[in-house]
């Protein structure tokens, strides 16, 4: 099996933590035997979809594999061109939006618009949790699957807390890590703020480290370092480093947001509080005495290892590799409901021809098209 993997996400020099969790998954898949190429890009989505072609041109696929809704917007017609069935993973901002001013929010916005209606060309979708498949179209929701991203348990063990905290140079205090970085407002680092002074005013002298541009490889050391691993976005889909806190088994203090309240359910060192620095900082004291163990067990109970989820990927490749027929093989507007996203193209080729009687026939499907799109419309 031959897959092209296309994403904006990737591990770079400057961002070696960017995306990880993407290439993570698919050497997952290599590991499993099954063929992966990687198309990347940040940001240049015009070459992206530029690249994504050449790759389609040049060499036969099975399946293309576009990792956040915006990749699928940009090449989700060059699947159908080339007749390569497309597979979508939304990753949490693309469907959920994200935080910030208006100017970031309305780009976010525009984002979930292209990355909903990417999805009316793809043969499958993946998506991180129940919630977001709310979040989807009506007409999307029966092909829409629930594989959160996998944690790789021989990378993520846990350390000896004084050999962690030797490596780092870190003192013996009481050290808080914040699962995200402090300048993305999606991620609510002032909460944790807040909470971390309300710890001050208790007497406890605790101090806020955000986990931001560390590599992945060594991200095990500072998730074993820390007293307690701290979460408190606004919007998530399946946090990555609440799986990770949990496969060294240290301790988490989290919102209920995501998948969060799910994972952790059961897990002794681990507290479930609200959007108050009161509650986050009480859950913060509680989980310090707590008796430790009980997230590895449940990452396997729950079948979130990396291998599990690659083979859970596996058996959705050969799903809709069954479902082509073998007159549409990898026609995306073939496969459920394609056609949504076929409308504008052949409204285009209308439009563009000289009868005049074929333009006023092109305004019905002008109106299908706006119908269809206003239909499934986001609410921000």
């Amino acid at each position: 099996m031959r897959v092209l993997h296309v994403s904006n996400m990737w591990p770079a020099p400057g961002m070696p933590h960017f995306g990880v969790f993407v290439e993570a998954q698919i050497n997952s898949l290599r590991r499993l035997g099954i063929t992966c190429e990687v198309v990347h890009a940040r940001r240049d989505y015009l070459g992206l979809r530029r690249r994504t072609r050449e790759a389609l041109e040049s060499d036969a696929f099975d399946l293309v594999h576009a990792h956040f809704g915006y990749t699928a917007a940009v090449v989700a017609d060059v699947c159908s061109r080339s007749r390569t069935p497309l597979l979508v993973s939304y990753c949490g901002g693309d469907i959920n939006g994200e935080e910030g001013r208006i100017a970031r929010r309305t780009r976010s916005w525009i984002g979930s618009v292209a990355s909903r209606l990417a999805g009316f060309a793809a043969a499958s979708i993946v998506v991180k949790t129940a919630a977001m498949i709310e979040r989807l179209p009506r007409a999307l929701r029966k092909r829409a699957e629930i594989i959160p991203t996998g944690v790789a348990l021989d990378c993520f063990v846990r350390t000896s807390r004084d050999r962690a905290r030797a490596r780092l140079g870190w003192d013996d205090g009481v050290i808080v890590l914040f699962g995200g970085r402090r300048l993305d407002p999606t991620k609510n680092y002032r909460l944790a703020e807040a909470a971390v002074q309300q710890l001050t005013a208790r007497g406890m002298q605790a101090k806020l480290i955000p986990l931001e541009g560390v590599p992945h490889d060594q991200v095990p050391v500072w998730l074993s370092a820390a007293d307690v691993v701290l979460l408190t976005s606004l919007r998530e889909g399946s946090p990555n480093i609440v799986k990770e806190a949990m496969a060294c088994d240290s301790p988490v203090v989290a919102v209920p947001v995501g998948d969060v309240a799910w994972l952790l359910e059961g897990v002794a060192n681990s507290r479930l509080c609200s959007y108050d620095p009161k509650s986050v900082a009480d859950g913060i004291a509680k989980v310090l005495t707590a008796e430790s163990g009980g997230g590895r067990e449940k990452i396997r109970a729950l079948g979130l290892d990396s291998d599990s989820v690659a083979r859970k990927l596996e058996a959705l490749y050969l799903k809709i590799l069954g479902w082509a027929s073998p007159w549409s093989i990898g026609s995306g507007a073939a496969l459920h409901g394609g056609w949504l996203w076929e409308l504008p193209r052949w409204h285009y080729s209308i439009c563009n021809s000289a009868s005049w009687a074929k333009r006023l026939r092109s305004l019905r499907w002008r109106a299908v098209w706006w119908a269809c799109l206003l239909r499934h419309w986001p609410t921000p």
